[in-house]
């Protein structure tokens, strides 16, 4: 390890902890990924289900199930209902899906239904207001819009090429969420903190676990799809041939892609 300098990971403190004692003189860099998916499990996630919860509370406390009351709560539950991928996704990334989908609506209007064709079967057409689901869900709800304002935020001090630019930003960051109120955010900013080092890294060395991520996840995928390989060599070879194939795009160039 003594030309190594820089080391992408995962925030698990004991994995953490072990390497720092086992190469001190390596730079450890928390992986981005990781970062906003333990946000968003721990801050996105954790106030949809509270809010859900607290709504089906509030509904079952009701008698009068025809009552104005009711109505509301019920609208504003199903509004959370089944959209999770919603509020956890990028709005650059819905608008890309919506804009492959009308070209894909377009597409199958010009084929067919111009001509006075039907679609056919294993066709159909896309949803195209992802983008607008998604300011509705929260508009909805203050405390998750605050807590996926707060998202892009920390996604933009993520993306500073300067460290002292990033350790800055997110000060602000951690004494804007705390004035907030909001509990989640709280223990989001702790997390910060402790890993202020491991994270401000990011900006010298821009490096990530993706990759290798990506690949444990194809060698899972090839043994659970043969059941399991009894050679070991075939199965070497089995990855390394699909090592070679093209790996795919998320720039959203094709209308498939967004599928």
């Amino acid at each position: 390890m003594r030309n190594v300098k820089a080391v992408a990971m995962d925030m698990n403190a004991q994995y953490c902890k072990a390497f720092r004692r086992l190469c001190p003189k390596v730079n450890i860099v928390y992986d981005g990924f990781h970062i906003i998916k333990n946000y968003n499990d721990r801050v996105l996630t954790t106030i949809r289900r509270a809010e859900q919860n607290r709504l089906i509370e509030e509904m079952n406390a009701i008698t009068d199930k025809k009552s104005d009351e009711y109505r509301l709560l019920d609208i504003s539950y199903n509004t959370l209902k089944k959209s999770n991928y919603l509020i956890l996704a990028n709005k650059a990334t819905l608008e890309a899906r919506d804009k492959a989908a009308r070209a894909h609506n377009r597409q199958l209007y010009e084929m067919y239904e111009s001509r006075g064709l039907p679609i056919p079967g294993g066709q159909h057409k896309w949803g195209t207001a992802s983008a607008k689901r998604q300011e509705t869900i929260l508009a909805s709800n203050e405390k998750l819009q605050t807590a996926y304002t707060f998202r892009m935020m920390l996604q933009s001090y993520l993306c500073c090429t300067d460290s002292k630019k990033m350790k800055d930003g997110l000060k602000l960051f951690i004494a804007a969420a705390r004035k907030t109120g909001i509990e989640e955010l709280d223990d989001i900013c702790q997390m910060i903190e402790r890993r202020m080092d491991g994270i401000t890294s990011r900006a010298m060395h821009p490096i990530s676990n993706g990759p290798l991520e990506g690949t444990n996840n194809m060698i899972k995928t090839l043994r659970r799809q043969a059941y399991g390989f009894r050679d070991t060599h075939y199965f070497f070879l089995k990855i390394w041939d699909a090592s070679r194939q093209t790996p795919k795009t998320r720039k959203y160039k094709s209308q498939q892609n967004c599928a």
